[in-house]
């Protein structure tokens, strides 16, 4: 499971995550956000985001990358309905990641 600590209730999180899967973000049964993400690790590692949409209830993978030392991953562009997760996985610990969510004010 992920270290978080948040900046901003309504707006960012922030922390450091464990080698394996985790759900970044469960979007909540009212809401939908847009989301821009940030990963970092002073090492190399392989990363994987996936989105598991539960409408639908399937999961896709976004992108699955490996990285050299020191790399970071900047993205943006994802829209999460209610009950949505981002999922992250990855081969290091100790990656950083840095979430920007967006709520807009009604869901669809």
């Amino acid at each position: 499971m992920a270290t978080s600590t948040y900046v901003d209730a309504q707006n960012y999180l922030q922390g450091t995550l464990n080698i394996g899967s985790t759900n970044l973000i469960v979007v909540p049964l009212k809401g939908l956000y847009a989301v821009s993400l940030k990963f970092y690790n002073p090492a190399a590692y392989d990363i994987t985001l996936s989105i598991e949409r539960a409408k639908q209830g399937n999961t896709v993978v976004a992108y699955s990358l490996t990285l050299d030392a020191g790399d970071s991953v900047e993205d943006t562009g994802y829209t999460l309905y209610p009950n949505d997760k981002l999922i992250v996985d990855t081969t290091v610990a100790g990656t950083s990641y840095f979430v920007d969510l967006k709520k807009y004010t009604t869901a669809g």
